[in-house]
């Protein structure tokens, strides 16, 4: 996947991952196959903040908005998934799925319709 940023000048395109866009369509996340994933409010050509995760393999990673675009959630190549706050961009939980050579490739959320009374 290559993304084509408008502004920029250099007329080329920027490798990317996966990218997903929030429910509203004020961000976009993207994953930029060096560092971690970079966050757009989009429509904007340049990303507003980055999630900064350690690569073990340069493999594709998906994240995920969560909570009505409160936070995220992202894969990992060596078994965790990470979840950050959009508001604060700081991490809130790491969550082990795996050992450390476990890939977590594919993460979706859901809505329950079961609610504990």
């Amino acid at each position: 996947m290559f993304v084509v940023i408008s502004g920029n000048t250099s007329n080329k395109l920027t490798p990317s991952g996966s990218a997903a866009l929030s429910d509203d369509e004020s961000f976009l996340l993207v994953d930029n196959l060096v560092k971690g994933f970079d966050l757009y409010h989009y429509p904007r050509t340049s990303p507003t903040e980055t999630f900064t995760i350690a690569r073990d393999k340069v493999y594709i990673h998906e994240a995920i908005f969560l909570e009505e675009a409160n936070s995220v959630a992202r894969s990992s190549d060596h078994g965790k998934l990470y979840l950050y706050s959009l508001e604060t961009t700081k991490q809130l939980q790491t969550l082990k799925h795996g050992p450390k050579t476990s890939m977590v490739q594919v993460i979706d959320v859901g809505v329950s319709l079961f609610h504990n009374k």
